[in-house]
């Protein structure tokens, strides 16, 4: 079972968790380099960045898993008309507010 391979929306996921992942790496850099930087000072796609990371990082709490975090942001969810999770938080700049209520429920049993 470990070996099973991944469904296409999973590794498509995982690159683009990786790719980001990356950014927000190279980021920290710059920002330490500079003397860091406040989350208020953030704006634009920086700000999109430090909140896609909060975002992934509060889907993973909710779910305890890395893998299944990534695969319920990539799956279209009937609770959001059909679009993915990621879709509905990448409208809002990855404002983790906008899927609170879902994770909520999820981590309380109340998702179906």
């Amino acid at each position: 079972m470990a070996n099973a391979p991944k469904s296409k929306a999973g590794s498509k996921a995982d690159q683009e968790l990786e790719k980001i992942e990356r950014q927000i790496a190279q980021l920290e850099k710059v920002t330490s380099r500079a003397g860091g930087a406040t989350e208020a000072s953030l704006v634009g796609p920086t700000r999109e960045l430090a909140n896609y990371r909060k975002l992934v990082d509060r889907v993973v709490d909710a779910f305890g898993d890395e893998i299944k975090a990534s695969r319920w942001l990539s799956r279209p969810n009937p609770e959001l008309n059909g679009e993915t999770p990621l879709q509905v938080a990448e409208r809002v700049g990855y404002d983790a507010e906008v899927l609170e209520s879902l994770l909520t429920r999820i981590e309380h049993g109340v998702y179906f």
